[in-house]
């Protein structure tokens, strides 16, 4: 059953952070793009995100020399979900070449903070790190029809951001559930 993204305030500030990054190697702070910061929340085992990756790589790569710069994160408990392990991370981000972070949320303190929900989870951040967007990846179930993945949703609101003009279409992302660790 799918989960659906809270409503979160447009305008917010962005939350800090200090993640380890799988195919990087090393801690990797929230990036400032010029023009503004995609921050998506993602997993391994999710078929939502499974069926929306590639597009949302050709994405990261058209929109970076626009001045979008872009961060992954999995905040799933690995004991629960062992696919979204780190080195089950660092093994996707070579295999899918990605061209941008991907953090490992080990104390899920980031998914918190941005009171994300589920993956995939898109939120845009305008230069000053103010959210500009938070929502759907797509205007289609993208697990039941990844022929149709444009992320036209997402697309949308980069071009707008680029050339400042305001986006209302706030549409929510559905998906797998963020899996929590049990206290």
């Amino acid at each position: 059953m799918p989960m659906n993204a809270q409503p979160i305030a447009i305008g917010s500030q962005a939350a800090a952070f200090s993640l380890w990054s799988v195919n990087y190697q090393q801690q990797y702070a929230l990036p400032q793009g010029k023009a503004g910061t995609i921050v998506a929340f993602i997993c391994n085992h999710c078929p939502y995100v499974q069926a929306v990756l590639p597009t949302f790589i050709q994405i990261a790569n058209s929109y970076r020399p626009l001045g979008i710069d872009c961060v992954a994160i999995s905040s799933n408990d690995p004991t629960q979900y062992p696919q979204d392990a780190p080195t089950q991370m660092q093994k996707l981000a070579k295999e899918m070449n990605m061209p941008f972070a991907y953090c490992f949320d080990e104390d899920q303190t980031v998914a918190k903070a941005y009171q994300a929900t589920c993956t995939p989870e898109f939120f845009v951040y305008d230069h000053l790190e103010k959210l500009y967007f938070h929502g759907a990846f797509d205007d289609y179930p993208a697990h039941r029809s990844p022929n149709q993945v444009t992320g036209f949703r997402l697309k949308q609101a980069l071009n707008h951001l680029i050339t400042k003009n305001p986006f209302e279409d706030q549409s929510l992302s559905q998906g797998c559930s963020i899996k929590w660790k049990q206290a």
